[in-house]
């Protein structure tokens, strides 16, 4: 937590975001905790931008507190999004609005505020959740067959824009099925995981990664 501000303290929007709104995609970490920017950092701010404290006094830009809806929907055919629940099931596949969104920005601040205001440049079709390896196979041979663009997402953290789906097609979301721990070397403390676990999780696995070997 940053130490409390000794003079003003700017409005900062700390309560948790609406669940489904464009806020809580580009919350970073816990949704429940919030880290505000130093108050020295705050006055290096004013001072560069020669603003004062009454500007920060009031939100002046929008909070992305809307639910995520009514976006556009998938171009692909009922026959195409069949083969993909035949591949990983249907319970991995979302033609959910929020779950397209969710995956088809990154974090940049650039990302952040078109986010903010439902700027919606890039939309993936479909969500797809696999689990295997094997199915990631099938689902590359199905896109270069339909020739359609696939993105993967993993821990949602990218600064490059390599996830957004700049011509829609399908998105990877590795979070829900892809998050295991493959192997873990006690001898020189490497740890071998898949690439949709978070940085929290690896940190808990990192903390009992022998106990849970042994186990």
């Amino acid at each position: 937590m940053s130490k409390p501000y000794k003079g003003f303290e700017p409005k900062w929007c700390l309560n948790k975001a609406p669940e489904k709104s464009y806020r809580s995609i580009f919350k970073w970490g816990d949704p429940e905790e919030y880290k505000v920017p130093k108050e020295t950092l705050y006055k290096m701010l004013k001072s560069t931008f020669k603003l004062d404290d009454d500007y920060f006094s009031t939100y002046k830009e929008n909070l992305g507190l809307e639910e995520v809806k009514d976006l556009p929907k998938t171009k692909l055919t009922d026959k195409q999004i069949k083969e993909l629940e035949d591949i990983v099931g249907k319970e991995n596949v979302s033609l959910n609005d929020y779950d397209r969104l969710s995956v088809s920005y990154g974090k940049t601040m650039y990302d952040l505020m078109r986010l903010r205001n439902k700027r919606i440049d890039s939309l993936c079709d479909v969500v797809v959740y696999p689990s295997f390896k094997e199915e990631i196979q099938k689902i590359i041979d199905f896109c270069y067959r339909e020739n359609l663009p696939l993105y993967v997402y993993g821990g949602g953290s990218s600064v490059t824009l390599g996830v957004e789906p700049v011509k829609g097609g399908i998105e990877l979301d590795m979070r829900k099925n892809f998050n295991k721990v493959i192997a873990f070397n006690e001898i020189n403390h490497t740890i071998t995981v898949q690439s949709g676990m978070s940085g929290p999780d690896l940190e808990h696995h990192l903390q009992h990664a022998v106990e849970e070997f042994k186990a």
